[in-house]
C-alpha cells in the first residue's frame, strides 16, 4: 500500500520549484515559494498527528486512520483501523521498516521519503519535463491549523493534484490526487496535529520477538512462485537496487511488479503472465516514459521508465532468472 499519496502532488510541484529557479522577471512565484517551505523544514518539523488515508488497492477503494509520529527526517505511522490494523513502519534517510502484525514480519525497503526528494532535485534542467501550473489559493483550516492550497494542473489545464499546506512549518497536511478523467486516485487528511511534541525514545524503532527480516528480494522469490514463474529480475552487477515488488491481476492478467533504481533514475520490470498491454503499462508509470517488451516462452517481459527506449533495450540484456 503507498499511503505517501502526496506523492504525485509534490513531484509537480518540485518539479516547478527547480526547474523554474526563481521564476521570472517579477520574482518567485507564491507556489514554488511555499513548497520551499516544504523543503527547508523536512528536517526539523517535529509532530504527532492523527490523518485518514483514502486510496485505490488492485480497484477497491479503501479509507484508513494512522497515527503519525514524526522527527525531521524520521517518522513513524501506525494503522489504526482496517485490514492492516496495528501495522507499524518507521524510516529514516537510508530506509523504511514495516512490522506487520498478522505475519509476524518486518519489511525491509528503501527509504521512500528521502528518495522522492532526490528525485526532485534531479529534475531541474530537463527540458522533457514541461513545468505544471501552480495556482495558490487561501485553503482554509485543516486539523485547526491555516492552511494554503496549491493546486497543479498540466499546461492544458488538466487539474491533477491539489494540496493544503501549513506555511509555517511546512507540512502538508491535506492531499488529493486525481486521475487522467479527473476522478479521485487517492487523498489523505490530517484530523489533529501537535507540533513540538515529546517523542520517547525508542519510537523509529521496531523490536518484535520472533519477527522474520524480508527483503525485497525475499518477496520477488516468493512471489514468483506463487505465479509459477522463474524470478526474472535485473541483474546486480548492473547497478540497479531493486526496492519494491508487488503482484496485481488485472482482468485476467497477472503481473509481477518490480521497482528499481539506480543514482540517476529508476525503471519497472513487469513479469507478465497472459495478454500484454505496453502503453497501459506506460500509462500506468506517468508521462515520459518508454517501454520496452519481450517474450521468454509464454511469459511476457516489460521495462518501462524514462530511460530512451535504446537504453531500455540494453537494459533488457541484464534481465535473467
Amino acid at each position: 500500500m503507498n499511503r505517501c499519496l502526496a506523492v504525485t502532488a509534490l513531484t509537480l510541484a518540485a518539479h516547478s520549484l527547480f526547474a523554474q529557479g526563481h521564476g521570472g522577471p517579477g520574482g518567485d512565484r507564491p507556489g514554488p515559494q511555499l513548497l520551499r517551505k516544504v523543503f527547508e523544514m523536512r528536517k526539523s518539523v517535529r509532530l504527532t498527528a492523527i490523518r485518514t488515508v483514502q486510496f485505490l488497492d488492485q480497484g477497491e477503494r479503501r479509507l484508513v486512520t494512522e497515527k503519525i509520529v514524526r522527527d525531521g527526517v524520521k517518522m513513524r505511522t501506525e494503522i489504526l483501523d482496517g485490514r492492516q490494523k496495528g501495522q507499524i513502519s518507521v524510516e529514516d534517510e537510508q530506509e523504511r521498516r514495516v512490522w506487520s502484525p498478522n505475519e509476524n514480519v518486518i519489511r525491509f525497503s528503501q527509504a521512500r521519503e528521502a528518495e522522492f526528494f532526490s528525485r526532485f532535485k534531479g529534475m531541474g534542467g530537463r527540458p522533457d519535463h514541461a513545468p505544471p501550473q501552480v495556482k495558490e489559493t487561501d485553503g482554509g483550516n485543516v486539523a485547526g491549523v491555516p492552511t494554503r492550497q496549491l493546486e497543479f494542473s498540466s499546461q492544458e489545464g488538466r487539474v491533477f493534484s491539489r494540496s493544503w499546506i501549513d506555511p509555517v512549518h511546512g507540512v502538508v497536511l491535506k492531499n488529493q490526487s486525481f486521475d487522467r478523467d479527473g476522478k479521485l486516485n487517492g487523498s489523505f487528511e490530517y484530523t489533529s496535529i501537535k507540533f513540538n511534541p515529546q517523542i520517547p525514545q525508542g519510537t523509529f524503532q521496531i523490536s518484535k520477538p520472533g519477527a522474520k527480516l524480508i527483503t525485497p528480494d525475499d518477496d520477488l522469490r516468493r512471489l514468483a512462485r506463487e505465479m509459477g514463474v522463474k524470478a526474472y529480475r535485473i541483474r546486480l552487477a548492473s547497478g540497479w537496487r531493486l526496492v519494491a515488488v508487488r503482484k496485481m491481476s488485472p482482468k485476467g492478467t497477472t503481473i509481477l511488479m518490480q521497482f528499481y533504481k539506480n543514482d540517476h533514475s529508476r525503471v519497472s520490470l513487469f513479469v507478465i503472465q497472459g495478454p500484454v498491454d505496453a502503453e497501459r503499462l506506460r500509462k500506468m508509470q506517468g508521462a515520459k516514459i518508454n517501454t520496452h517488451v519481450w517474450d521468454v516462452g509464454s511469459i511476457h517481459l516489460a521495462l518501462v521508465g524514462d530511460l530512451p527506449v535504446q537504453d531500455l533495450r540494453r537494459l533488457a540484456d541484464q534481465v535473467s532468472d
